[in-house]
């Protein structure tokens, strides 16, 4: 049996949930379930979870013990999973692997490994890859540089927001980029991949541009400057500190490299007003032009400027409710669970009102139906059929060729309606699709969003798209996407342009029967939960900030003794509470916790220390690795750190003891690499000690620094000592718990 005909199994379940404890909710929109691939052969797969990331692209892959252990399979069979990994890997893929077993009965390592492995990438998720690529042109470099100047300004007025700028000459090239920068005064962005280039353009920026503050990546004065210059590797190593609409206007070097790791996170990560490539290289081996490769790298446009520039076409929507009851759907995040969606969605009465809708008001138009499941796309074939409309249900049942000769008829107008199942999301393009039926319930904003791609691609004689939104009776956290919830428009006229209201005429009336028309607003309820308890705290961020356990909020709130502001029920009996910043204040009242003063951060650090509650013995060999490299102002090196704390374990497995207790991840410290290990340090030691205040990173982030006042009593040495042994005798306690 093919994975795309296979529900989401209790692990895969179970994976989700436990994503969800350590990334938050909101994050399992960033994961991509039952990602369709090709294999090296050419045969058609499925990957449990995909997630794509500026950082690499990501398989998650959950093996059931019974299936997918060796021991458990046939020769043929084994081969089979690695032919599957090995395509994956040649594709580009990071496969990550977890047995069921893990899931159920070591889900605290499960859930390590996931901290250690994605945090970073989880920060720094690709926008989405399907939306259109911005307007972008070539400008040849002209014998005078204010030719060359007047010409942007031209292709901006045109609606270019990608210019790729080709000369021979560096610093004319340069010169060309300062000029147009200062002549829009936004905030501006300068990368170069040698800090040559970024001094000599720093130079430029100071003698064209003076009166513009300027400074250089990482440095304290960046955060205030007009102007920031620096390189396209340091940019991407920190893009989580920036904000994507940070600069107005980006500058990119050698621009011809946009395919490399690094120009690719930056290029793809930050969306400026304006991006000017540089370039003595507009040409490439691969028949590719760099600025086809420049804007097929860049952030995208988004759907509504895509329709203002006329790449996409606009959207004329109606809503068709229906009675069947979804309350109780459970789901993770972004994702339902799959076996409720299947039982309770593919229902005949819903079924055959879609094929009603269809035909009484959109007949023999060519459709696009997305269904639940590939039994539903099946199901919905079926019935289009018995109503009379040529339709086929396209999976990844079917192999390539299969799928390409339904897609050739539907394209000849042989097949009228195609009944899809994920299988359309992505990498196939019909711009002469002119309806669009959601009789898929969804919560991801990128599923949505592709499915409606397929939809609004222009083509001649096209003037919008019709899209029918199945409406199902939802409960407050559980709402499927609509358009009108994705586009948070609060109210509702059948049929009106979603887009560019204003070219709303009476020849519309004409393009389909006049009784789906109104004038009535309709009030549509937008909620949106994750946008909600957007800047509200979670439990345990709200424990951590009264420097209570992790648990002490959660448990309070579940006696009654305190309210949260919103509480998100999950469809079953879990619910996540989330709390106002304003709450810290209202609890310190209520339950007498002071706040804690910077004459108070020495005792509470020393407390800390002494009162050491570990499962793990993170925090004594991170402060022991601190002490060891602190210098005399009370900074350490990072890599110092890292390297002093990852040799600890490494020295304890040498020896043949024990590296770690239980199922961590550094009980094998030789297979992690520097990166590994630092992500660990961050995630446990390092963010407790900052987010008591104790220590912090310096603006390059290459040192850590300690608190001054910690630091005023730590860098005491009788002080000093009095703290490695306390962390000494933490771990020589925790070690022996092992023996």
């Amino acid at each position: 049996m093919l994975r795309s005909e296979i529900s989401p199994s209790k692990p895969e379940e179970r994976f989700v949930e436990l994503f969800q404890e350590v990334f938050g909710p909101a994050a399992v929109a960033k994961l991509e379930m039952q990602r369709p691939f090709q294999d090296i052969l050419g045969g058609n797969r499925f990957m449990d979870f995909a997630l794509d990331s500026l950082l690499a692209r990501y398989a998650l892959e959950i093996d059931g013990e019974t299936y997918h252990h060796p021991a458990a399979l046939t020769s043929q069979q084994y081969e089979d999973q690695l032919l599957r990994q090995n395509s994956l890997i040649h594709q580009g893929w990071r496969v990550l692997r977890w047995t069921d077993r893990q899931l159920a009965h070591g889900s605290e390592g499960v859930k390590e490994q996931l901290a250690v492995l994605l945090d970073e990438a989880i920060r720094l998720c690709i926008p989405a890859d399907y939306l259109p690529v911005k307007r972008g042109a070539l400008v040849p470099m002209r014998e005078h540089q204010k030719e060359a100047l007047d010409e942007l300004a031209t292709m901006r007025a045109r609606g270019v927001q990608i210019a790729l700028l080709a000369h021979a000459v560096a610093t004319g090239k340069t010169t060309v980029a300062v000029e147009d920068a200062r002549s829009l005064g936004g905030r501006t962005l300068f990368l170069a991949h040698t800090h040559e280039l970024v001094s000599q353009a720093l130079e430029r920026f100071a003698q064209l541009w003076p009166e513009a503050s300027r400074a250089e990546l990482g440095q304290s004065a960046e955060t205030e400057a007009q102007v920031v210059v620096g390189t396209v590797q340091f940019m991407a190593k920190n893009l989580a500190r920036y904000d994507a609409k940070d600069f107005a206007y980006l500058v990119v070097d050698e621009a011809h490299h946009a395919t490399s790791n690094s120009y690719r996170a930056v290029l793809r990560y930050f969306d400026p007003d304006f991006l000017l490539g540089l370039t003595g290289t507009p040409e490439r081996a691969d028949g590719k032009n760099a600025l086809e490769v420049f804007q097929e790298t860049a952030h995208r446009m988004d759907i509504e400027s895509a329709v203002k520039a006329g790449v996409l076409c606009d959207v004329r929507c109606f809503r068709v409710e229906t009675n069947v009851d979804l309350k109780r759907l459970r789901f993770n995040g972004n994702l339902y669970n799959q076996k409720d969606l299947e039982d309770r969605v593919s229902v005949p009465a819903r079924n055959e009102l879609i094929v009603k809708t269809y035909a009484d008001n959109v007949p023999h138009r060519l459709a696009v139906c997305f269904c639940v499941s590939v039994a539903h796309a099946e199901k919905m074939a079926a019935l289009f059929n018995e109503a009379g409309f040529a339709a086929q249900a396209v999976s990844g049942r079917q192999s390539k060729e299969e799928r390409a000769a339904i897609l050739e008829r539907f394209a000849k107008r042989e097949v009228e309606v195609l009944c899809a199942c994920d299988v359309l999301n992505e990498g196939w393009d019909a711009p002469e699709v002119e309806v669009l039926l959601m009789a898929r319930p969804t919560l991801s904003k990128v599923i949505y969003q592709q499915q409606l791609g397929r939809g609004m691609r222009s083509a001649a004689g096209k003037q919008f798209l019709v899209l029918f939104d199945f409406v199902d009776a939802f409960g407050r956290h559980n709402q499927a996407l609509s358009i009108h919830r994705w586009l948070k428009r609060p109210q509702y006229r059948a049929g009106a342009r979603l887009f560019e209201p204003e070219k709303d005429g009476d020849e519309a009336i004409l393009e389909v029967p006049l009784h789906l028309w109104t004038r009535d607003l309709v009030p549509i309820n937008v909620f949106d939960w994750q946008e909600t308890v957007e800047g509200m705290l979670t439990a345990r961020a709200l424990s951590q900030k009264l420097r209570k356990s992790d648990e002490w909020v959660s448990d309070v709130w579940k006696r009654g003794d305190i309210q949260a502001d919103e509480v998100i029920e999950l469809g079953d009996e879990r619910r996540i509470p989330y709390f106002l910043p304003e709450r810290e204040a209202e609890l310190r009242q209520k339950f007498g916790i002071a706040a804690v003063t910077s004459e108070d951060l020495w005792p509470a650090f020393l407390k800390d220390v002494g009162d050491m509650a570990m499962t793990r013995s993170y925090k004594p060999v991170f402060l022991l690795a601190l002490l060891e490299c602190t210098d005399e102002t009370g900074r350490a090196r990072v890599a110092d750190v890292v390297a002093n704390f990852w040799s600890f374990y490494r020295a304890r497995a040498a020896r043949g003891e024990e590296a770690e207790l239980g199922n961590s991840i550094l009980r094998e410290p030789e297979s992690l690499s520097v990166s590994d290990v630092q992500a660990l340090m961050n995630r446990h030691p390092f963010s407790r000690f900052e987010r008591l205040e104790y220590l912090a990173y310096a603006p390059d982030r290459a040192f850590f620094e300690w608190n001054k006042a910690v630091w005023k009593h730590l860098s005491q040495p009788e002080n000093r000592a009095e703290v490695g042994f306390l962390a000494q005798k933490s771990l020589e306690n925790y070690f022996a718990r092992g023996q």
